[in-house]
């Protein structure tokens, strides 16, 4: 009995140093999302921006809502923004294309919070409704 005592001690001492040495790079819900509505009549790429690269959301049709998942890896700390291409193609680099329509910098947990507006060739974040 003494020996699985000891056995379960080293374990959970183990497992807490482990946790404890992990980096700590949080990371965003998979279950979180940002909710588009497109009153454009052409369909949308949505992308999100972060320091590091640029990746696509998803793509919102002319006069739709849509909720689109957030991505695995995308950091819950520092500044993120939205690119937003109308009418186009798939693009790597949305941020630095000319087309682009680009929001302001914000953490991850305010722009999530906002339903964005794309109409006439801006992007407006509106408070959710609650």
């Amino acid at each position: 009995m003494r020996a699985r005592s000891r056995l379960a001690l080293a374990a959970l001492v183990t497992l807490a140093v482990a946790c404890a040495s992990a980096p700590n790079r949080r990371t965003a819900a998979s279950s979180a999302t940002v909710e588009f509505s497109n009153q454009s009549a052409q369909r949308i790429d949505v992308y999100i921006v972060t320091e590091t690269q640029d990746r696509l959301l998803g793509r919102v049709e002319p006069l739709t809502r849509a909720r689109l998942p957030l991505p695995d890896g995308v950091p819950d700390a520092g500044l993120i923004r939205l690119a937003v291409i109308a009418g186009a193609t798939y693009t790597v680099s949305a941020s630095r294309d000319p087309r682009a329509v680009l929001s302001l910098k914000q953490p991850l947990a305010t722009l999530a919070t906002q339903v964005w507006l794309f109409v006439g060739g801006q992007l407006m974040p509106l408070d959710r409704p609650r």
